[in-house]
């Protein structure tokens, strides 16, 4: 039984919707990463800045949970992009068929 034209145009209505707030979220994702990356570049320094003659010893510990985060992020956000591309094809294959 194929489907009726109002159904597939509801799905597209709400292929569409879910389209625009995965992109949002791909949005604040990429905001994220970014603010992880320069949460590790202040936790660099301040983990190897100089005071007087004594250098605070850096904390491997904290180093490697942020390496771990930021990489955490990047899939994250990878699998998100994926997640919009697949999307993206499906509305595009949608419009495809049910343009006359």
């Amino acid at each position: 039984k194929a489907p009726k034209a109002e159904e597939t145009a509801s799905l597209l209505d709400q292929v569409v919707e879910l389209r625009a707030e995965l992109e949002e979220r791909i949005k604040d994702l990429a905001i994220f990463r970014k603010e992880i990356h320069e949460v590790g570049k202040l936790m660099k320094i301040d983990l190897f800045q100089t005071t007087g003659n004594h250098a605070p010893r850096p904390n491997q510990q904290n180093i490697n949970n942020h390496r771990h985060t930021a990489v955490l992020a990047d899939r994250v956000l990878n699998s998100v992009q994926q997640t919009a591309n697949k999307i993206q094809t499906l509305c595009t294959e949608l419009n495809n068929e049910s343009s006359p």
